[in-house]
C-alpha cells in the first residue's frame, strides 16, 4: 500500500489543492488492496482489505519513515472471507470494523482479539448501505 497521511481530516482538505507527497509503504497483502479505513479517535491505526481474502490491522509510525521504508507494521490479518473483500470501515471509537464482499457478505470483526462477532449473509442494497453508514457514524 502507497499512501499519503494526514494529521487530521483538515489537512486533507488543505492538501487537496496542494500536491500530495507519498511518506511511505506497507507491506503484507498477497494481492491487490481494494480499501483502506481510519477514524479520528486513532488515526495511526489505518484497516485494509484486499482481494486476497483479508484485512489488515496497521499501526502507522507517526510519519517517521522515509519513502523508501515502512511506514508501518501489521498488528494482525483478520481472516474468515471466502471471497475478494470489497470494502472495509471502522467505528469511530476503533473498536469494531465491517467488512463486505461483492455478493452483499458482510462481517463485523472486534479487532482488538481479530475475532467475527457477527456474520450478514446476502443483504440487499439498501441494508447493506444502511448498516455500513450506522458503523461509520457510531
Amino acid at each position: 500500500i502507497s499512501f499519503v497521511y494526514f494529521q487530521n481530516i483538515s489537512n486533507l482538505f488543505l492538501a487537496m489543492s496542494e500536491t500530495l507527497t507519498l511518506r511511505g509503504t506497507l507491506s503484507g497483502h498477497g494481492d491487490w488492496v481494494t480499501s483502506i479505513a481510519t477514524t479520528g479517535e486513532d488515526p495511526n491505526i489505518l484497516l485494509s482489505s484486499s482481494r486476497d481474502k483479508s484485512i489488515m490491522v496497521w499501526k502507522l509510525n507517526g510519519g517517521r519513515g522515509s519513502p523508501d521504508s515502512e511506514f508501518g507494521y501489521a498488528q494482525r490479518a483478520l481472516r474468515g472471507h471466502n471471497h475478494f473483500v470489497s470494502d472495509v470501515v471502522i467505528s469511530s471509537d476503533g473498536q469494531f470494523a465491517l467488512s463486505g464482499l461483492w455478493d452483499g457478505t458482510l462481517r463485523l470483526w472486534e479487532i482488538n482479539c481479530g475475532k467475527t462477532t457477527r456474520r450478514f449473509v446476502r443483504l440487499g442494497s439498501l441494508t447493506l448501505f444502511l448498516l455500513l453508514l450506522s458503523v461509520y457514524y457510531n
